[in-house]
């Protein structure tokens, strides 16, 4: 049962696609197939994929892009990458010190998170390269 329904996911996104549907489309109804081949209800589907898209992470995805947009418009983005570029020189992993740098000064800046560096810390510092600072 399982590899059926992996044929009838993976058949129609790749035959939509080579039909030439959009991207989003294919998916959507490749799911929508899967869906109907487990025998479940159409209009339950529909009420998940609604209620899904309504998610805080799929809300802000736009407005990060729209952010990222406005700042590379505006060239602020460029102007604070050649001046981490200019403090991380031409050492060594200077492209990840860039980034890191440019990473610290947008907390500061949208006050996302505290910038004392005091040791406190949070849990995912190590992660994003908060620390190295």
């Amino acid at each position: 049962m399982e590899s059926t329904l992996v044929y009838v996911l993976f058949g129609a996104f790749f035959l939509l696609l080579f039909l030439g549907a959009p991207i989003a489309i294919s998916l959507g109804v490749a799911a929508l197939a899967t869906y109907l081949a487990l025998g479940e209800n159409p209009l339950a589907f529909v009420q998940m994929s609604f209620t899904s898209v309504g998610a805080f992470p799929l809300m802000a995805l736009p407005a990060f892009i729209l952010a990222g947009a406005l700042m590379e418009a505006a060239g602020i983005s460029k102007r604070l990458v050649d001046i981490a570029e200019a403090f991380a020189g031409p050492m060594t992993g200077g492209l990840g010190a860039a980034t890191i740098f440019c990473l610290h000064v947008f907390r500061c800046y949208f006050r996302l998170r505290p910038c004392d560096n005091r040791g406190g810390g949070h849990a995912d510092d190590s992660g994003d390269g908060e620390s190295w600072l």
